[in-house]
């Protein structure tokens, strides 16, 4: 979609402040969804996706609808019905827009005589109220509401459709429904929330706790205001689950004690010197430094070289504040196993080198 323009006459435009701010945001995050011809697709389900992307979850189908119904009637936009899809387009599109009509139009073109009429006001309506109802393919801007003649719609006296199938079984009764969440925005905090609920959610959240993303999502709504939802139980599941898959596990594996890591033999070489410097003349001290000298002259090595030692655990020079310490400790312990393979050991130096 190409770059759309925002005068600053939306400022004083009466039409857009007549709605309300939750109206507004909804038509700026619209407006770049239209085509050329200021034409798009309006069927709630799809402005859900593409419009909130990432905070999907925390707006309702029956939001959109309630947002397309408000600028409908501010006459900002106009909706209408073809071949079982609901379009809708801005009215003043020519007006505020440059058309450039470099592609073919694929939306068709707004039918005057349907737009915003009764049926499609009343059909955003009827999702509004049930919330999860879909647009369907069948829909159609009929100016009949009932199609069907007869004016009965049980028309056997002896069935009760709440409790009989179509094949007149008496239905088992729904199953119960869990206690209803709800937010108290007077006292900020969330009510209806059982101890049953919260062992629930320890079982099926383990590694986390509870109690405390209770309270970081109870902050979160405060902070929030105009994101109120309508099914709170499903808002804390939902953040508990995300909380839940970004928490590390709380059991780790033990860690067999025979098998040495980098880590290890790290640890055993700084306590190995600072052992012999605390029981070392300064003139071993010098020797030993003239140790390390002559093996590094003898061995040199590369950086590549020490890191691409199996030994190495370049974690531990990757992420630490003084990687060259770590690099000079390993470059140590190659040289020091160099030397010892070719028969050269600190004794036997030092005695040529007094």
């Amino acid at each position: 979609m190409p770059n759309r323009v925002i005068k600053e006459s939306i400022w004083r435009s009466p039409n857009l402040n007549q709605c309300s701010r939750l109206d507004c945001e909804f038509f700026f995050r619209l407006l770049p969804d239209a085509d050329d011809f200021g034409c798009f697709e309006a069927d709630p389900l799809i402005l859900h996706g593409k419009l909130y992307p990432r905070i999907y979850q925390m707006i309702s189908d029956e939001e959109i609808c309630n947002h397309l119904i408000a600028l409908a009637n501010n006459g900002i936009i106009g909706l209408w019905v073809e071949d079982g899809t609901l379009w809708g387009y801005f009215i003043n599109w020519e007006k505020h827009q440059t058309i450039r009509n470099i592609h073919r139009r694929k939306t068709p073109p707004e039918d005057k005589k349907l737009i915003n009429n009764q049926d499609v006001m009343n059909y955003l309506k009827s999702i509004a109220c049930a919330c999860l109802q879909l647009i369907s393919s069948e829909f159609t801007c009929s100016t009949n509401p009932n199609p069907n003649p007869n004016p009965n719609p049980n028309p056997n006296p002896n069935l009760n459709p709440e409790n009989t199938s179509a094949g007149g079984e008496k239905k088992s009764s729904p199953p119960a429904r869990l206690p209803e969440i709800g937010f108290d925005f007077e006292k900020w905090d969330f009510v209806g929330i059982t101890e049953n609920d919260k062992n629930s959610w320890t079982d099926a959240y383990p590694a986390i706790s509870v109690d405390l993303q209770i309270k970081k999502a109870r902050e979160w709504v405060k902070s929030h205001p105009e994101n109120r939802k309508k099914l709170w139980r499903k808002f804390l599941n939902g953040w508990l689950m995300r909380a839940q898959e970004k928490a590390p596990a709380r059991e780790k594996k033990s860690r067999d004690p025979c098998v040495r890591t980098s880590d290890d033999w790290a640890r055993d070489m700084v306590e190995k010197a600072r052992l012999e410097k605390e029981n070392s003349p300064e003139q071993n001290d010098k020797q030993k430094e003239a140790y390390f000298d002559y093996l590094a002259k003898k061995f040199p090595l590369s950086k590549e070289e020490i890191l691409s030692n199996p030994k190495i655990d370049r974690s531990l020079i990757e992420h630490s504040n003084k990687p060259d310490v770590w690099l000079n400790v390993f470059a140590t312990k190659i040289r020091e196993e160099k030397a010892q393979a070719e028969g050269i050991d600190f004794n036997t130096w030092a005695k040529e080198y007094a």
